[in-house]
C-alpha cells in the first residue's frame, strides 16, 4: 500500500511584540516545517528552541551581539540594506514564494495584537492585492493568540472551528464580490452581489459538527476567527 506523503509547512515569524510562537505545534503537528525569521521575528523563533532555514531583513532592529546569535542558528541569512523598497515581511514571502512554493504557510507576528504598528499591519495585510504574491495567498494564514486571518479566492469552502474554537467569525469582503453565500453560521446570507469591501462581522460560534459554508464567485474575502476568552 503507497504511503501518503508527510505533509510540510512553512511559518514565518515577523518582529511584532509577542508573535504567538506557543502556536506552532498546533498547527504544525510535529510534521516537517520549515522556518523563517524576519528581522527580530527571528530571535521570537529561536529563543522558543527552532533552529531557522532563513534569517530575511535589514536587522535593524536587533543588537550585533542579537545578530550574531541568528547567524548561528540560521542556514541562511539574507540581510537586505535599511534603505530598501520591500517590507521585511514582503522579502520573506518571496522567500516563501521561491522555496516552499506548494505549502501550507502560517505568518506568526504579522498583524500584532494589541501591541505593534498600524502600519506594518496594514501593509501584511495589503500584500493580498500584490500581482507577485496572488499564487501564495489562499495558502496563508496570519496567526496570532486571539486571531487567525486568512485570505480567499472565488470558490466553494468549509470553515471549521480547527484548533482554535473561535467566540466570533467575521467574513469581510476586501473588493466587491458576486454571488456571496454564507450558510451554517449564525447569520445566514443568501446569494448576494456586494459592490464594495464590506465587514460581515456577526457571524459567531462555528459549530463543531456543520462547518461554515462560504461561496461566492467574483472577488477576494477575508476571514477572520477571533477568540476573546484566550
Amino acid at each position: 500500500m503507497m504511503q501518503s506523503k508527510e505533509k510540510e509547512y512553512v511559518v514565518v515569524c515577523g518582529g511584532a511584540v509577542k508573535p504567538a510562537v506557543s502556536e506552532i505545534p498546533k498547527y504544525v503537528q510535529n510534521h516537517k516545517t520549515y522556518y523563517i525569521g524576519v528581522d527580530g521575528g527571528s530571535l521570537k523563533l529561536i529563543k522558543a528552541g527552532y533552529h531557522l532555514d532563513y534569517a530575511v531583513g535589514d536587522f535593524d532592529s536587533v543588537t550585533e551581539e542579537e545578530f550574531q546569535l541568528i547567524k548561528e542558528n540560521a542556514t541562511h541569512i539574507i540581510k537586505h540594506p535599511a534603505q530598501k523598497d520591500d517590507t521585511d515581511m514582503e522579502l520573506a514571502l518571496e522567500i516563501v514564494q521561491e522555496e516552499f512554493p506548494d505549502l501550507e504557510c502560517f505568518i506568526l507576528g504579522g498583524i500584532g495584537e494589541k501591541k505593534g504598528r498600524l502600519d506594518h499591519m496594514l501593509a501584511n495585510i495589503w500584500m493580498v492585492y500584490q500581482p507577485r504574491f496572488k499564487q501564495s495567498v489562499g495558502r496563508i494564514k496570519f496567526i496570532e493568540k486571539n486571531h487567525v486571518f486568512q485570505f480567499f479566492f472565488p470558490g466553494e469552502y468549509e470553515i471549521s472551528a480547527e484548533k482554535m474554537l473561535p467566540d466570533y467569525l467575521s467574513i469581510i469582503t476586501l473588493t466587491a464580490v458576486e454571488q456571496l453565500s454564507i450558510q451554517n453560521a449564525v447569520y445566514n446570507l443568501g446569494t448576494t452581489d456586494i459592490g464594495y469591501p464590506r465587514a460581515l462581522i456577526s457571524n459567531e460560534f462555528i459549530d463543531k459538527n456543520h462547518p461554515v459554508k462560504l461561496s461566492f464567485k467574483q472577488g477576494l474575502v477575508l476571514v477572520l476567527r477571533v477568540n476573546e476568552r484566550k
